[in-house]
């Protein structure tokens, strides 16, 4: 990468050169009549001059490839930034549904009796694992069988007491609550 010390350095050098070529083309008329030593400085001089040509249209040839290389850069950084910004919803939709299915995974394990817990395959993903109690219910729940009883239920709170029954927990010296207890 060409820095700002390098670009001044640029500058420089191409006025120099510029300034080089300036008294160089002045000074070709009254070449003819100089001494050897001159006319080897002055070849010299243009001999540099031509160096710091070609140095400066290759720091020019350095510096367009380096801006290429970052439009080509900053070109895959706004494709990129573009991609992300397309997928950051479809992400958050996945997390969300992936948060989702880990809960009723564990709603569903939570629900099955305590000695059959233990056969639930653990995966990494939880949705295999849904998978799996999906296709184990059968197996793992314990059916409900059908009222035959004609709405009678047993064990109920509202087990009533006759009052031949008051009478006989009165003669037990026991509350009408504590025979009902007893009598389930």
């Amino acid at each position: 990468m060409i820095d700002e010390m390098q670009m001044t350095a640029l500058e420089t050098l191409e006025a120099t050169r510029s300034n080089d070529a300036d008294r160089f083309e002045t000074a070709a008329s009254e070449i003819v009549g100089l001494p050897e030593r001159a006319l080897g400085m002055i070849r010299q001089l243009k001999d540099e001059a031509n160096a710091r040509t070609r140095e400066l249209e290759s720091a020019r040839a350095a510096l367009a490839a380096v801006e290429s290389e970052r439009a080509a850069d900053r070109a895959q950084i706004d494709a990129a930034v573009g991609e992300i910004a397309a997928l950051k919803p479809q992400a958050e939709r996945a997390i969300v549904l992936e948060t989702y299915i880990r809960d009723a995974v564990v709603a569903r394990v939570d629900a099955l009796p305590d000695v059959i817990r233990p056969l639930v395959p653990v995966y990494d993903d939880p949705l295999r694992t849904l998978d799996w109690l999906e296709r184990s219910a059968a197996v793992l729940l314990k059916p409900i069988p059908p009222q035959m009883d004609a709405g009678a239920r047993g064990h109920s709170k509202a087990a009533r007491i006759s009052e031949g029954e008051r009478e006989i927990a009165r003669k037990l010296g026991v509350s009408a609550e504590q025979y009902r207890a007893a009598k389930r």
